[in-house]
């Protein structure tokens, strides 16, 4: 992941931690509303950690919203009005 970022951004991105879960819906299909929750920690350039969340009905395209949104953070472009939950989720008992 780290190279063509640095090749293409010049952004030094280390992957310090990845996570993702199936999130399900109400209905009366098997899977229909099935959609995949990512949530990554990087570290950029040796920064302080950054943290991003993706949420979409696929894994691969869940996990680069993460991604995104954590690199987001960093060059100050807060998503807005996308939908999409942005920052490290609560942690529960």
């Amino acid at each position: 992941m780290s190279t063509p970022l640095r090749t293409t951004f010049g952004l030094d991105i280390r992957l310090a931690d990845y996570s993702e879960h199936a999130i399900t819906g109400i209905t009366s299909e098997v899977g229909a509303a099935a959609s995949a929750a990512a949530y990554v920690e990087l570290r950029l350039d040796g920064a302080k950690p950054l943290f991003g969340v993706g949420i979409s009905p696929n894994i691969v395209t869940a996990s680069l919203q993460a991604v995104t949104s954590a690199v987001n953070r960093r060059c100050g472009h807060p998503a807005r009005d996308s939908g999409q939950p942005v920052g490290r989720p609560a942690v529960r008992p």
